[in-house]
């Protein structure tokens, strides 16, 4: 696979709005799932870029995927669900991978490069959380030897909860 990651400026807000706008609607359509439609705010997108390490991934210079990292998480995790005991732990928010392009070992080369940033930031583990209905989602983080915490609930910023699986590897 050619390709290769940079992180993001907040010139290509849209760029990232659209990839999150694209699988929102697949994840609507096929697993009827909508915590992604609307999409993320472009505003928040801005913000994230600005606050913490959004990424894009091109392919043959064409943006294919993005997703965010920061050394706190976007929510207020309950740290006792934790189980890796680290002085400095990333959080990944918002993976998504253009919906005519999963399928193609997108997903697992990001999380390498995902897990080499965190390693290079000195954490010890990488910590995220998934819709608990997406069962195909949750079978791949698994398959990536992820740590499956159980269950939580997180409020969107539309006000809706959730229920979500919380995901943590020790690094």
């Amino acid at each position: 696979m050619d390709l290769e990651i940079k992180k993001a400026s907040t010139y290509e807000a849209e760029i990232i709005y659209k990839i999150l706008f694209l699988c929102g609607e697949h994840m609507r359509d096929h697993f009827g799932f909508n915590h992604w439609s609307p999409p993320y705010p472009i505003e928040s997108i801005k913000n994230n870029i600005i606050e913490r390490d959004v990424y894009l991934v091109f392919r043959e210079n064409e943006p294919i995927a993005t997703f965010t990292l920061g050394l706190s998480p976007l929510v207020a995790y309950d740290e006792s669900r934790w189980e890796v005991k680290a002085d400095q732990a990333m959080y990944l928010n918002r993976l998504a991978i253009l919906p005519s392009l999963q399928g193609q070992n997108l997903g697992s080369w990001c999380m390498e490069k995902i897990e080499s940033l965190a390693r290079k930031a000195n954490c010890q583990a990488l910590r995220f959380d998934a819709v608990a209905k997406h069962n195909k989602l949750l079978n791949f983080y698994s398959r990536l030897k992820y740590n499956n915490l159980g269950l939580w609930q997180l409020q969107d910023t539309r006000g809706v909860l959730w229920d979500v699986v919380l995901f943590e590897k020790e690094l």
